[in-house]
């Protein structure tokens, strides 16, 4: 047998004769191919042995994420001669088990890739678009981290108002001067015990019962707790502050998300803007190769001076470079697209809805007045630097603190193991102590108050943040609410000078094509066509684009409730 062709599960013969010894074999390759419609999953021409083997069908994926692609073929080198036999149910069956397995991982390993790619293959609205970036951008994610980060510290800084209860054990060797296991537990000899006929002996019997008490080392295992009950205030503004700073990155999660949310529908408009300035310029080439065209034929005969196609020609080099502008920014924003989607810039164009950037109802806006009146209560960043000025404010009270006494209690309860050399062993003996103890600072060398000033200083800096912050929002709503205005007027201009443009290039496209007008009349009016087709289609998506800045100049632009997040902290 030269090879043997599996077509998903079906074993077919290419060119062999005699039965199927896998011994015989230095190297087989088995090629994985795709099912052939209108053939059956027959085995002919193969031992009965080989004649069971379950097909593996290719089920093609119908999520958007990694569309079914085609398999390539895959080619398995068997073991070489002795290392696997074939002449049994045994060898059939390890073949059969080997061929289903490498299948299953080749086919896992080819879906793999599509599915991580991340790629859609359903156009994008911009809803869509933007829950994908919501869910997908690593900046989202960043802040996200950030918060639970924040919210670990305030747990830290709760937990340090609670006792701390430790297992403890400590072993001491005395080699030169022996230590006494347990004070209180001394044993006081008896007459009994230390009598005898002369002092002497009287005394080398009470120094001998002595040194018995004495150990040369020591094993300790217990307990112990320790709680600090005062610390001059700083326990509870440790966690305050790390509450106050859970709260600012709460805020700064929001921050985030109403940026990237902006941010994608500038983005997806400037694309259909993009898309459509295309069109127009594209347009703009073909009737500026008719017209070409028709002056040929006016300069052959002598109708038109040939002056007048060179410049023809130069509108038309001109305009095809427009075009070469306009596509590379369209590559620019769609790149920009994939980008906030959390996908490689120099991938394909996502599909996209391509709505129109003007249809759609303009959301309820307030009046300026009352915008003015509530978006510090709204604007997200405002708040986080609010937070943050608390959290410094309680960073200052912990400085001050310092300054005060601290108050700890200590408690150990142990026991002890002893062991004289050359003597018996003890026992274990139980030992217990509390101690509470005070604390005053009384000089430090000046860091303190050094770190009482630099703590206050920090929040004299965050209080004029905050001060130019609140100025900078204000500023930024007046600034929406006017360019929004501008762009509804800027609208209903172009729509009429769209229109009276696009008529009078058609009165010159229709005059030169009777060799009646001028090509100067021709080439203003197809650029000024063009001018007002692309300031059309920017007034349009201007407008919503201005709806959303609005939106997020106020802080809420992105209402949706950060389930996964929300309220920690709080």
């Amino acid at each position: 047998m030269k090879k043997c062709g599996v077509t998903m599960g079906r074993l077919k013969p290419v060119g062999f004769t005699g039965s199927l010894r896998i011994p015989d074999l230095t190297r087989h390759h088995v090629i994985f191919e795709p099912h052939e419609a209108g053939r059956p999953n027959d085995v002919r021409g193969l031992e009965p042995s080989m004649s069971v083997v379950h097909p593996i069908r290719h089920v093609p994926r119908t999520d958007d994420a990694s569309p079914c692609r085609p398999s390539p073929p895959c080619f398995i080198t068997l073991p070489k001669r002795g290392s696997l036999r074939a002449g049994g149910m045994l060898g059939t069956g390890l073949l059969r088990v080997a061929l289903l397995l490498l299948a299953g991982v080749w086919q896992a390993a080819v879906a793999a890739p599509a599915a991580s790619t991340g790629e859609f293959t359903h156009p994008l609205s911009l809803d869509h678009a933007i829950q994908l970036a919501l869910d997908r951008n690593p900046d989202v994610h960043s802040a996200q981290n950030a918060l639970q980060a924040a919210e670990a510290a305030r747990r830290a800084a709760v937990g340090k108002l609670f006792p701390q209860i430790k297992a403890l054990s400590w072993y001491g060797i005395y080699p030169s001067q022996n230590v006494l296991l347990l004070p209180g537990h001394m044993d006081i000899p008896t007459l009994q015990d230390i009598s005898a006929p002369t002092t002497q002996q009287s005394t080398q019997k009470m120094l001998g019962f002595q040194r018995a008490q004495f150990q040369d080392s020591v094993l300790n295992v217990g307990l112990g707790l320790s709680w600090q009950l005062y610390a001059g205030g700083r326990l509870k503004a440790g966690v305050e502050g790390a509450r106050a700073e859970a709260q600012a990155a709460d805020y700064r999660i929001n921050y985030v998300r109403q940026q990237l949310t902006f941010a994608v529908t500038q983005t997806y408009l400037g694309i259909g803007v993009a898309e459509r300035s295309e069109q127009a310029v594209q347009a703009s080439i073909k009737h500026l190769t008719e017209a070409k065209s028709n002056l040929q034929t006016f300069v052959k005969v002598g109708a038109k001076p040939r002056l007048d196609l060179l410049r023809v020609e130069a509108r038309l080099e001109q305009t095809r470079q427009l075009l070469a502008d306009t596509q590379a920014a369209l590559v620019t924003v769609r790149g920009n697209l994939r980008r906030l989607l959390d996908l490689d810039p120099s991938g394909p164009p996502l599909p996209l809805v391509g709505e129109n950037a003007g249809s759609g109802e303009t959301p309820a806006i307030p009046s300026r007045p009352v915008a003015l009146d509530g978006v510090l209560v709204h604007r997200p960043d405002y708040q986080a630097l609010q937070s943050a000025v608390e959290a410094q404010r309680e960073h200052l009270r912990i400085a001050q603190g310092a300054r005060l006494p601290e108050v700890d209690l200590s408690a150990k309860a142990w026991e002890a193991h002893g062991n004289r050399t050359g003597g018996p062993i003890s026992s274990w003996e139980p030992d217990s102590q509390i101690m509470l103890s005070v604390s005053i600072p009384i000089f430090t060398g000046g860091t303190l108050r050094a770190q009482v000033h630099q703590q206050r200083a920090r929040l004299d800096q965050m209080n004029d943040r905050l001060t130019s912050l609140k100025q900078q929002v204000r500023w930024e709503v007046t600034r929406a609410y006017a360019e929004l205005h501008a762009a509804q007027v800027k609208v209903d201009a172009a729509r009429a000078g769209m229109r009276s443009a696009d008529e009078a290039f058609q009165v010159e496209r229709q005059k030169a094509a009777v060799g009646a007008g001028t090509v100067t009349d021709l080439l203003d009016a197809q650029a000024a066509d063009l001018s007002a087709q692309t300031s059309f289609y920017q007034a349009q998506a201007g407008v919503r684009v201005a709806v959303a800045r609005v939106e997020l100049a106020m802080g809420v632009l992105d209402q949706q409730p950060n389930t996964a997040v929300r309220g920690v902290g709080r």
